[in-house]
Parts: C-alpha cells; sequence; structure tokens
C-alpha cells in the first residue's frame, strides 16, 4: 500500500500519533470505531473482536 498515512502508521506508529494534535487523534479513534460499528453490524467476526478489544483497553485507562 502507498498510502502515506497507513505507512507512517505501520512503520512507526508511536512517532505517527505523536505527531499529531490531541483533537487529530480523536477525530481518528473516532472514525475507526464508525467503521468497526458498521463492519460488526454487517457480520463481520473480525471487527467485533476489535471493538472489544478497544473497549477493554478504554476500561483499563488510568487518568
Amino acid at each position: 500500500m502507498s498510502n502515506p498515512f497507513i505507512i507512517g502508521l505501520k512503520t512507526n506508529p508511536q512517532l505517527f500519533f505523536n505527531e499529531l494534535d490531541t483533537i487529530e487523534v480523536q477525530a481518528i479513534a473516532q472514525a475507526c470505531l464508525r467503521v468497526l460499528e458498521t463492519r460488526h453490524k454487517e457480520g463481520d467476526i473480525e471487527a467485533a473482536g476489535c471493538l472489544q478489544n478497544v473497549y477493554r483497553d478504554v476500561a483499563n485507562i488510568e487518568l
């Protein structure tokens, strides 16, 4: 894949996200969740597992 967004994310995700503002990271996270929710509703079994992992990770965040 030649998309610079995907290449940056796959090559060094920590550096990629460190370069984004918080609002940009939030927008990406929300968009990803919407896509996963839609795919889950359409019967994508992998999307359901990904959603569960996201919800589990969010539940374990300490503020």
